[in-house]
């Protein structure tokens, strides 16, 4: 038994990317499709189900949906910001507008990863700094328009 799991997870292990720029993206993916599964498996057991509090206010969901949003935050985000025409789009087009931004912003962030792993302790301050920066400046363009 214990061969057949090592040969399972050495299987497993060759079948992710082995760059960062496609691991996070690939691992993405995952998530999306176990939020999936938790989505049909909540009709099975309803007791699957996520509660948080936001903004004050506790609202409880499916654990797939839950983790489906908090997977996609980036799209919502980039989505939700750039594209305000879109509140009369389909729910389809929406949906796949928000897993496409946020693929590209795990690719992305892959890229990041990549470029800046092996930097020293004080490259990664500053570029942490300079991200926190950035993200601020994006914020504020967002709240203006």
């Amino acid at each position: 038994m214990k061969k057949r799991v090592l040969a399972f997870l050495s299987g497993a292990k060759s079948k992710i990317p082995p760059r960062f720029r496609w691991r996070l993206p690939f691992f993405y993916g995952l998530g999306l499709i176990l939020s999936l599964v938790l989505v049909f498996l909540y009709g099975l057991f309803p007791s699957l189900s996520a509660c948080s509090k936001l903004f004050g206010q506790e609202f409880c969901t499916p654990a797939g949906i839950f983790l489906f949003l908090i997977l996609s935050i980036p799209g919502y985000f980039v989505v939700g910001n750039l594209f305000p025409f879109l509140d009369n789009a389909a729910w389809i087009i929406s949906f796949v507008l928000v897993v496409v931004a946020s693929c590209l912003f795990y690719y992305l962030l892959g890229i990041l990863f990549e470029k800046y792993g092996r930097a020293s302790s004080q490259d990664k301050i500053k570029i942490l700094v300079f991200s926190a920066f950035f993200v601020l400046l994006i914020l504020l363009v967002l709240l203006l328009f």
